[in-house]
């Protein structure tokens, strides 16, 4: 596979493959290998996170003026 970069890009990743001490292509090797590993270990946490998965809080009671939920607050939020 040829992946073609802006001249300006190519010159930082050899820039920085040679402070490195390696070839360029390992590098871009490296950081494309980390950048899919972040996103699916990210894309997992997400999934972990989704509003629907939260469990309920239980209902304040706020006098006379009623109850007042967790939804109530989400949903005014929207």
């Amino acid at each position: 596979m040829e992946v073609h970069f802006p001249p300006e890009l190519e010159q930082k990743l050899t820039n920085s493959a040679a402070k490195e001490g390696r070839n360029p292509n390992e590098l871009l090797q490296d950081v494309v290998t980390q950048y899919f590993e972040e996103k699916e270990r990210f894309g997992r946490v997400g999934e972990r996170l989704q509003i629907d998965s939260i469990p309920e809080l239980p209902v304040s009671h706020l006098g006379e003026v009623g109850s007042l939920h967790r939804r109530d607050i989400y949903d005014d939020v929207r």
